[in-house]
């Protein structure tokens, strides 16, 4: 995993710990803190998917010599990044409205065969993505404790795919062929999570249901003849629990940090920075 980005932002973020004092501010992509009624919220966020699982899914291969062939598939995403701007307004004291848009970069997509006992792994290429959410607070009692309640829809459309590589046998697709074959890619995410305010400090738990389909879809061109491949596929994920918990930090001068974790459904950190105006 590419550290870079975490070391930088981990750095500003002790900068201003040092040079501000502590007031309220909220994250986009925090799911419990709130922008107060009329304002906004400009937040950056840096989150590592780790891992995230694939259902069985069937591969169609349709030749253009007319063969076809289906393959039963399983696999993953692994360390891919996204690097999101956000904005969120609040609309009322407890519900805010956001959207965030950036570049998702660096995964990994493999696919391990059963059957063949082949495991097969391609590099996915950067592209942009969006979304868009709200979240809300269903409470919040006079000690602090707290449940709030987030959606969030992301998505992103034909990000492309390297040549695939057999990790096994070390063969690599480039010597035969080239490829235009493509991903895309939604989710949904609906999360409840109790916090508790301790001064500059809230800490929070939740639980959640994620959902998501990748396509894929597009074609191998052997590079010795006149002959292609044509590949498609819908991918769901394996789980659907998602497990979070995470710390929002009050920096000062309307900034503020968070770090979140996510567990089951995907493994994956999240590291933001907000401002609050």
């Amino acid at each position: 995993m590419n550290n870079k980005p975490f070391a930088v932002l981990g750095l500003a973020c002790l900068l201003l710990v040092l040079t501000c004092r502590m007031a309220a501010a909220q994250e986009v992509g925090n799911p419990v803190a709130l922008t107060p009624k009329g304002q906004y919220s400009l937040g950056l966020s840096i989150d590592e998917v780790l891992e995230k699982k694939h259902a069985g899914y069937e591969l169609r291969a349709d030749d253009s010599r007319g063969g076809g062939r289906v393959y039963d598939q399983g696999g993953k995403f692994e360390n891919d990044q996204h690097y999101l701007l956000g904005l969120a307004y609040g609309l009322s004291d407890w519900l805010n409205i956001f959207a965030q848009a950036g570049v998702v970069h660096g995964g990994k997509f493999i696919s391990p065969n059963a059957s063949s006992g082949e495991e097969w792994e391609a590099k996915l290429k950067d592209q942009f993505v969006w979304a868009v959410g709200a979240k809300a607070q269903a409470f919040k009692l006079a000690n602090g404790l707290a449940l709030g309640l987030a959606a969030r829809y992301l998505r992103y459309d034909d990000r492309k795919l390297g040549l695939w590589h057999e990790n096994n046998s070390g063969y690599d697709d480039g010597s035969d062929w080239t490829t235009d074959l493509k991903i895309d890619y939604w989710q949904i995410d609906l999360t409840a999570a109790l916090s508790l305010r301790l001064g500059p400090l809230t800490p929070y738990a939740g639980l959640g249901y994620t959902y998501s389909e990748a396509k894929e879809h597009g074609r191998n061109y052997n590079i010795h003849s006149p002959y292609y491949v044509e590949y498609d596929a819908t991918i769901k994920n394996e789980d659907n629990l998602l497990v979070l918990c995470g710390l929002d930090l009050a920096l000062g001068q309307n900034f503020s940090l968070y770090l979140q974790g996510e567990f089951m459904a995907r493994t994956a950190l999240g590291l933001g920075l907000s401002w609050s105006f």
